[in-house]
């Protein structure tokens, strides 16, 4: 039973250490990130989603916006600040509780 156990927790592990260079490797940066301003890109943002609750920026330089959906929900995407595209969704992270 302990080798089962002991099992499970170190593929947990390794998964856990390849997430994030899993996230790091996906294409949501937009060519010319470093030079944007914030007077530049929420005009487009706002025009694109017209319900945008917020605009988030995470650690790989990947712009994150909340919005209100037509139906009424919410909705989180990556988007290309210059464009407006969406370039994916994010991932639920796994979350592990102690106790």
């Amino acid at each position: 039973m302990f080798f089962l156990l002991l099992t499970i927790a170190s593929v947990t592990g390794i998964f856990l250490a390849f997430e994030p260079v899993i996230e790091k490797s996906r294409d949501y940066k937009a060519a010319g990130f470093d030079t944007l301003t914030l007077a530049q890109t929420v005009p487009l943002l706002k025009e694109k989603f017209p319900g945008i609750q917020e605009v988030s920026v995470d650690d790989h330089s990947f712009v994150l916006i909340k919005y209100a959906t037509e139906e009424g929900g919410d909705q989180q995407v990556y988007v290309d600040p210059v464009t407006g595209k969406i370039l994916g969704k994010p991932t639920e992270k796994s979350h592990c509780s102690n106790g």
